[in-house]
């Protein structure tokens, strides 16, 4: 807010000389001074920058203060981008610039937004045997999202607590070693899928499914699976599997999860058919 004193916290990357203040017409105006600082009162826009910048960065995260004020800062390292996302209370948008080479798990914690322009042009690719994204409620948009390892393993893993909503929306997620998805169900909890590919392609016979959505514990209320629009594809055999606890008829708890399927195509290439 214009006209207001604020305290920066300290990181590694960011302190108060690296602060700008903009006005309406994004003409700068001054830089913070000291660590607790008071906004000109004209100011419109704030801008924090790296104190040692890197490379001309393919990342772009965008806080969203309030209608009229942005905080931008650009990143070469996904992991970086998001620990500084991490800083603020506010929900945050990363955007992903071209193609990303990752070989440590990008693990969220937060609910941010992961923007991609098109799953053509915005790509989060992973060269390791480990998972690339461990995720809590969050959501990743126009993006691919693609796993390239000599063993078996989830490309995306989602089985951890926490209220709302996981969602890919216009992704495609392949994976060459093992489940595309891999994804717990949890109490109040909904994983959708809109308008998204999602592919199993592995060179080996694996048997493993691409999509694989399960729950361990009975009695979880408010659990859904949501694919809408959306393809799910096996080199080899089974494209979905779902394995529920809750499928209990006899215990009276009526804990059923959701699951939603609109418009969708499910092939096992085993087949030649959908299975």
């Amino acid at each position: 807010e214009p006209n207001t004193f604020y305290n920066l916290n300290k990181s590694a990357d960011i302190n108060y000389r690296s602060v700008f203040f903009y006005d309406i017409d994004k003409n700068f105006i001054s830089t913070a001074n000291t660590q607790i600082f008071k906004t000109p009162a004209n100011a419109v826009y704030v801008r924090i920058s790296k104190e040692n910048q890197e490379t001309i960065a393919p990342h772009k995260l965008t806080t969203n203060i309030s209608v009229s004020q942005t905080i931008d800062a650009d990143f070469t390292d996904l992991l970086k981008a998001y620990a500084f996302a991490n800083l603020t209370t506010q929900k945050c948008i990363i955007r992903i610039i071209g193609k990303i080479n990752m070989t440590d798990t990008l693990v969220v914690t937060t609910n941010p937004v992961f923007l991609g322009d098109s799953p053509e042009s915005s790509e989060i690719e992973f060269i390791s045997n480990r998972e690339l994204i461990r995720c809590t409620p969050s959501t990743f948009k126009n993006l691919t999202i693609s796993r390239v390892a000599v063993t078996e393993g989830y490309c995306v893993h989602s089985d951890y607590a926490g209220e709302g909503v996981v969602e890919f929306d216009n992704c495609i997620i392949k994976n060459n070693m093992g489940p595309a998805v891999g994804a717990g169900s949890h109490a109040n909890q909904t994983l959708r899928f809109k308008n998204c590919e999602i592919y199993h392609l592995s060179n080996a016979q694996s048997l493993s499914p691409t999509l694989y959505w399960h729950n361990n514990v009975n009695d979880l209320p408010n659990q859904r699976l949501e694919l809408i629009n959306t393809t799910v594809f096996s080199d080899y055999e089974r494209p979905l599997q779902i394995s529920d606890q809750n499928l209990n008829l006899s215990d009276g708890l009526n804990r059923d999860s959701e699951i939603l399927a609109v418009n969708c195509h499910f092939y096992g290439a085993l087949y030649g058919k959908a299975n």
